[in-house]
């Protein structure tokens, strides 16, 4: 089983999240209000890759993470692919926030 794990921030807002094949779990913080995550998507490691994330609730994040950066560290017998990005998400509710971070993406062989 893969997983793909975020953590982005910005000076209001701060997402750290993981997704399986099984499932998603993990929070967002916007000033002193928490919500936690219940849905996960992410596209696959590139130079542009779509987000995807639902809250509690039913509030759904859509946007686009562009790499700033990628690398790779050595798991088990193959390589996990990291990228830093600077992230663009957002709702209808909320309207779009630019944050940077982090999203790696493993998949085993």
């Amino acid at each position: 089983m893969g997983f793909t794990y975020i953590s982005l921030r910005n000076e209001q807002t701060s997402l750290l999240a993981t997704g399986t094949t099984r499932g998603a779990g993990g929070f967002l913080r916007r000033g002193s209000e928490f919500r936690r995550v219940v849905a996960l998507e992410a596209g696959e490691p590139g130079p542009r890759r779509s987000l995807r994330v639902t809250l509690d609730g039913g509030e759904v994040l859509e946007g686009v993470a562009e790499t700033v950066h990628a690398y790779s560290v050595p798991i088990y017998n193959g390589r996990r692919p990291g990228t830093n990005v600077v992230a663009r998400l957002g709702s209808e509710k909320q309207g779009d926030e630019r944050l940077g971070g982090i999203i790696n993406h493993w998949i085993p062989r």
